[in-house]
């Protein structure tokens, strides 16, 4: 991986092009344990906006270490519930 948070286009033998972003969702889920401050978890929050908004459209595959819905003991993550989910819908 290159980096915490990349994205990059993979394009299929029948011309199809995926999009895949990868985001740092510690930073989104928990900013403490990230060691990040409240702007540099709001200019992730931007990056992945513009991510999502440059996208080429039908085929987008995001991903991230922490689930928004989890049956673990970890629980739902409300964070990622209210301000991740419905991104990729919105843009």
């Amino acid at each position: 991986m290159p980096s915490l948070s990349y994205s990059f286009a993979w394009i299929l033998s029948d011309s199809t092009r995926i999009d895949f972003l990868a985001i740092d969702t510690t930073i989104l889920a928990d900013p403490a344990a990230a060691g990040a401050t409240k702007d540099e978890t709001e200019s992730h929050w931007r990056w992945i906006e513009n991510r999502l908004k440059a996208a080429s459209g039908g085929n987008l595959i995001v991903y991230g270490h922490h689930a928004i819905y989890s049956s673990g003991t970890h629980g739902d993550n409300q964070i990622l519930i209210d301000r991740l989910q419905p991104l990729p819908c919105r843009s």
